[in-house]
């Protein structure tokens, strides 16, 4: 279809392109890994239950969701974290950074 030496040229265009798209991906793996662990374990020390599935959710789609992703993963990363799945989330560690933490987790009161 192409001339033999229009053929090479395309080859090696081909071939640059499938490097740096490879080290493009392979970066941004490495960084959402780098945070995921970071949140983890930022998420860990705060008690707050599903710690692990928060911080691969927050690592991939700050990394890989282009230019929204790390504000779209941050604030539902926080705000699971900030519901807490109930009380669970509400221990010591938590209360002094959520104050009304502890106003969400009082048992109701039922009057007649």
């Amino acid at each position: 279809m192409l001339p033999p030496a229009r053929q090479a040229e395309v080859l090696r265009a081909w071939e640059i392109a499938v490097s740096k798209t490879g080290g493009y991906i392979y970066s941004r793996a490495l960084m959402a890994l780098i945070c995921a662990a970071a949140h983890y374990l930022f998420l860990r020390l705060l008690g707050v239950p599903y710690a692990a599935a928060l911080g691969v959710w927050v690592g991939a789609v700050s990394q890989f969701v282009p230019t929204v992703g790390t504000y779209s993963g941050g604030v539902r990363g926080a705000g699971a974290a900030g519901s807490g799945g109930g009380c669970r989330a509400s221990n010591d560690r938590v209360r002094p950074l959520v104050p009304e933490a502890s106003r969400r987790c009082e048992a109701p009161v039922y009057t007649l």
